[in-house]
């Protein structure tokens, strides 16, 4: 089969991912409406908050299940999240003010299904998302992430793209065995790997024309690698 057809039937994969994305987040709103918003600042923390909101509305922990969080989050926040909300599914973590995703903040919380990432983040230590329940069709790296670390997302059903819009590092099986594919935007030079691979077994990876170096551990274990640059980016060795 010549190249760009296959390049076409990939495309075609990736865009049925994109409209299932939609859908997907589209689904979670219609079935759990309006999430629950918690405002934190320096002394409140997400217990005393979560406290006072059921007590208000005459529900309990378990009720919870949809969770939009505003302002500092520390490790017993994540703690909590973990251990006291046992339905949470749905966690917008978009407006939070969060630097470090802490090691194993979220990992084997099998309720959890969906997740936006902060806009502020900038480290997803070692398995914070490890064996979770995220099911992301698609994941968006935010803009100021620069390190993902050992296993975050590993044994996840991402299951879609995870889209890389900037130059940053991947620690070993970061994203092992959840994804189907990676996108790496134009405008990246260059993606930063240990000698182990971070995505595992059996994707999809797109390299773009600017790409100018690959660590080995990039494409390894790549079922394609589709290249757009003219001259192929040098491997690191």
């Amino acid at each position: 089969s010549r190249s760009y057809d296959i390049h076409d039937l990939v495309l075609s994969i990736e865009a049925t991912y994109s409209g299932v994305s939609i859908l997907q987040y589209g689904y979670y709103e219609l079935v759990y409406g309006d999430p629950i918003e918690i405002k934190l600042n320096n002394e409140l923390r997400i217990e005393a908050a979560i406290n006072e909101y059921i007590a208000n509305h005459n529900i309990d922990y378990t009720d919870i299940v949809y969770l939009e969080i505003f302002g500092p989050m520390y490790d017993v926040d994540y703690k909590f999240i973990r251990e006291k909300l046992p339905n949470i599914t749905v966690l917008d973590l978009t407006a939070a003010d969060i630097t470090t995703i802490p090691i194993g903040a979220f990992s084997d919380k099998k309720s959890l299904h969906y997740i936006k990432l902060p806009f502020s983040v900038r480290v997803i230590d070692d398995y914070a998302f490890y064996n979770s329940g995220i099911k992301n069709v698609n994941l968006y790296l935010p803009l100021l992430l620069e390190n993902i670390g050992w296993n975050a997302f590993s044994n996840t059903k991402i299951s879609g793209t995870i889209f890389i819009t900037h130059n940053m590092h991947l620690e070993g099986g970061a994203f092992e065995g959840a994804i189907h594919s990676v996108y790496i935007c134009p405008g990246v030079s260059r993606i930063n790997s240990d000698t182990v691979g971070p995505f595992g077994e059996g994707f999809i990876i797109y390299l773009p024309m600017t790409m100018n170096r690959v660590d080995p551990g990039i494409v390894e274990g790549a079922t394609i690698v589709y290249c757009f640059a003219v001259t192929p980016p040098k491997s690191e060795k």
